[in-house]
């Protein structure tokens, strides 16, 4: 799995925005890219205020920017080794 770090900085950002003044919406739409849970994405497009804590914990419990593109390419070599013959 590889995230793209534009987004990675895209989720950054908006965590960083002050609460009240957070897009809703683009925080459904960037869950939605992570997880590919379209259930959760239309349960929060229905509603998005009710679900605020809930795309706030999600975006923060999902670990993007863990998977850089070199560190997938690293384990992806190492991954691969354990199949060699």
């Amino acid at each position: 799995m590889y995230i793209d770090e534009q987004l990675t900085i895209n989720m950054q950002g908006w965590l960083n925005t002050e609460p009240a003044k957070r897009d809703l919406m683009k925080g459904a739409e960037m869950i939605l890219k992570l997880t590919r849970n379209r259930i959760l994405y239309q349960n929060i497009s229905h509603n998005p205020q009710k679900f605020a804590s809930k795309i706030e914990y999600e975006l923060k419990n999902t670990r993007p920017s863990a998977w850089t593109e070199r560190r997938f390419k690293t384990w992806s070599r190492w991954t691969k080794s354990w199949f060699r013959p």
